[in-house]
C-alpha cells in the first residue's frame, strides 16, 4: 500500500490498505488498525476528501485513546491537524496542533526523565563497582600484609 501510496495510486493503495484492516480487525490488533486507519486518513486528505479523511481519522483516534497509545495519538492529531490546515479551517488545525503538541510535549518529558534514570543508574552502578573494587584492593593488600607479618615472625 505504501509504495502505492508514494506513487499516488491511491485506488491500489486504499484496497490493500482495506485487505490489511480486515485482517487486523479479525485478529484484533489494535496498532495495525490504528496505523492503517491512519494511512486510510492520509491518502483521503492527500486526494482533497477532507470529510471521509477526518471521519477515518477520527475512528483511528477513538482507537488509540482507547488503548492509551500515546504515540500513536501523536501522529494522529498530527494527521488531523493536517488534513483540517488542508482544507482551509485554520482554527481547528490549531486546536488539533495544540494537542498533538500537549503530547509530544508530555512524550518528550517522558523519554527525558526516563533518559535521566538510565544515566543515574549507570553512574550508580559505575560508582559501586568502582567502591567494590576499591573494597576488594585494600583486602587484598590486608591480607598481603598479613601474610608478610606472618612470614617475618616464622623467620
Amino acid at each position: 500500500a505504501e509504495l502505492y501510496e508514494i506513487r499516488k495510486k491511491y485506488p491500489e493503495a486504499l484496497s490493500n490498505l482495506d485487505k490489511a484492516l480486515a485482517i487486523f480487525s479479525r485478529e484484533n490488533f489494535l496498532d495495525g488498525i490504528i496505523v492503517t486507519l491512519v494511512n486510510k486518513g492520509n491518502i483521503y486528505t492527500a486526494q482533497g476528501k477532507y470529510l471521509l479523511a477526518q471521519t477515518v481519522l477520527d475512528s483511528s483516534l477513538r482507537i488509540a485513546r482507547r488503548a492509551e497509545s500515546k504515540t500513536h495519538q501523536k501522529s494522529i492529531l498530527w494527521a488531523i491537524s493536517e488534513n483540517y490546515r488542508l482544507s482551509g479551517n485554520h482554527k481547528l488545525a490549531y486546536e488539533y496542533y495544540v494537542k498533538y503538541h500537549q503530547i509530544y510535549d508530555t512524550l518528550y518529558e517522558l523519554e527525558r526523565a526516563n533518559r535521566i534514570s538510565e544515566l543515574s543508574m549507570q553512574y550508580n552502578n559505575e560508582r559501586i563497582q568502582k567502591e567494590n573494587l576499591a573494597l576488594k584492593n585494600n583486602n587484598l593488600e590486608m591480607q598481603l600484609n598479613l601474610r608478610k607479618k606472618t612470614n617475618q615472625n616464622r623467620s
